[in-house]
């Protein structure tokens, strides 16, 4: 479980995951957050792989944004990094992606993906 807490307006939100050890981080406008889980829904015989989702601040509207498996060789299993506009996500693999999971870009095998602005 992910749970958002406001400080200020003394509130919390929770948006549940299956497996809440991976990377989570904020949009640019602190809007949304992307974070990796399990793809309950892709076929498997054991652990499922995992997806990069993306959720509104409030919780709602939790979407896969990149399918598990990522795109081509890519295998985005952590590390999601978002673009300085909010527009495009990095996950570990390096594949680009936007944030609806259109328009993927393998570049490279790696880790720890960053932008610079």
């Amino acid at each position: 479980m992910l749970q958002i807490v406001n400080i200020h307006e003394r509130t919390t939100v929770q948006i549940p995951l299956t497996n809440p050890d991976f990377n989570m981080t904020w949009s640019p406008d602190g809007r949304q957050i992307a974070f990796v889980d399990y793809a309950w829904d892709a076929p498997t015989d054991s652990v499922p792989p995992h997806a990069v989702y993306v959720a509104s601040a409030d919780g709602s509207g939790k979407r896969m944004s990149m399918p598990a498996g990522g795109y081509g060789a890519a295998q985005c299993t952590d590390q999601p990094a978002w673009s300085p506009d909010g527009k495009r996500l990095a996950c570990s693999g390096i594949t680009l992606f936007n944030t609806d999971g259109s328009n993927p870009q393998w570049i490279f095998r790696g880790t720890s993906p960053a932008w610079i602005p």
